[in-house]
């Protein structure tokens, strides 16, 4: 279950700096490498990989269990979104 802090970590990380974006821009950045200068990103311990997918007007950030994290079918997946809704493979991850 450590290892699920991870991906909460850099989703909650990735959210901070999407709404700092919207502070300067207006507007919420559309790709990674528009929000942290990279195409890619891994989360700090490596165990999931974190994709953005968004619009000017909302995002949703998901981290997708990658490595030796990919066999915890429980709670593979996680999202956030732009108004800080919670998603996970099952309702308990978060």
């Amino acid at each position: 279950k450590s290892r699920r802090a991870d991906a909460k970590v850099a989703l909650t990380t990735l959210a901070q700096k999407q709404e700092r974006y919207y502070t300067r821009e207006m507007k919420y950045a559309t790709t990674l490498d528009d929000l942290i200068g990279v195409s890619s990103y891994t989360s700090e311990k490596g165990f999931y990989n974190i994709t953005l997918e968004g619009t000017e007007t909302s995002f949703t950030l998901t981290a997708e269990a990658q490595g030796s994290q990919a066999s915890d079918e429980t709670c593979k997946n996680f999202t956030l979104d732009h108004i800080g809704d919670e998603g996970a493979t099952n309702d308990n991850c978060w």
